[in-house]
């Protein structure tokens, strides 16, 4: 007990318990005595002096697993503020969030996916989900698949709009953003990434170059839509391929816009 609490008064307390036991058995003193009870001594101050510093090192590995204790309760409570404030950002924000585990190929969502999707928050197989599911057209699934592998390839930020098909069968549009972590060896872990409902201004992009396209009367492609239309179809013709325009003329039509004007022309 002393020893574990002051060894300096440990070692007068040996030292004198020594004297003292040697001088009440000086009847029986002799040097085989003398040096047993020496080498006694030495070994108890030894055993004691190995419990002390055993002692003093759990009691220092205890405040040491205290001291981080401490500090780990300290983190959980920032991570927790940190994640109720990024709970309310996704809230605010109305995105939904995408963590990618590119290892075990499985995907968890936050925000509405639930509300917006039938689907459940976490997805095993997501690569084969992807390529399989309902929620996106045949030609969106290849083109995603294509700039994720792309991305990964160059070490480069996904970015791209697609059209999702929501859980009541509405078809939507969503801006998707992805980044792709890597570890020191640059080896893909995992996958980040967040979906913007843009339906909205997508829409209204769509009306707007619908109008600026079409003709207001007929609903036909106007000049500029079907010079744009031309050089795109044209551009996928192979050798074979053949493209007829048919052109439809009034005659003297001219005569009913110089005598009635326009407005009655048209």
């Amino acid at each position: 007990v002393c020893i574990q609490t002051s060894p300096w008064f440990a070692g007068l307390n040996f030292s004198l318990v020594t004297f003292v036991f040697m001088l009440l058995t000086a009847f029986a003193f002799d040097f085989g005595y003398a040096w047993n009870t020496l080498l006694t001594a030495a070994v108890a101050a030894v055993i004691s002096y190995a419990r002390f510093r055993h002692t003093v090192s759990d009691i220092q590995s205890k405040k040491t697993i205290n001291s981080m204790n401490e500090r780990l309760i300290e983190e959980k409570e920032k991570l927790d503020v940190s994640l109720q404030k990024y709970q309310y950002v996704l809230m605010q924000t109305n995105n939904i969030v995408i963590d990618w585990d590119t290892q075990k190929d499985e995907a968890i969502f936050s925000g509405n996916w639930t509300d917006d999707f039938d689907y459940p928050m976490e997805i095993s197989g997501f690569t084969r989900w992807i390529q399989t599911s309902a929620i996106l057209e045949g030609g969106q699934r290849r083109e995603l698949t294509k700039k994720i592998h792309e991305a990964m390839a160059a070490h480069t930020q996904l970015e791209m709009e697609i059209a999702l098909n929501n859980k009541h069968g509405v078809r939507k549009w969503y801006l998707l953003h992805f980044v792709f972590l890597r570890d020191s060896d640059g080896n893909i872990k995992s996958g980040l990434g967040y979906l913007t409902d843009i339906n909205k201004h997508k829409l209204e992009l769509l009306q707007l170059k619908y109008q600026a396209t079409m003709d207001a009367l007929t609903g036909l492609m106007n000049r500029s839509a079907m010079a744009e239309y031309m050089e795109s179809r044209m551009a996928l013709n192979g050798p074979e391929d053949m493209i007829v325009m048919l052109i439809i003329d009034v005659d003297n039509f001219k005569r009913i816009n110089d005598t009635y004007g326009h407005p009655c022309g048209d």
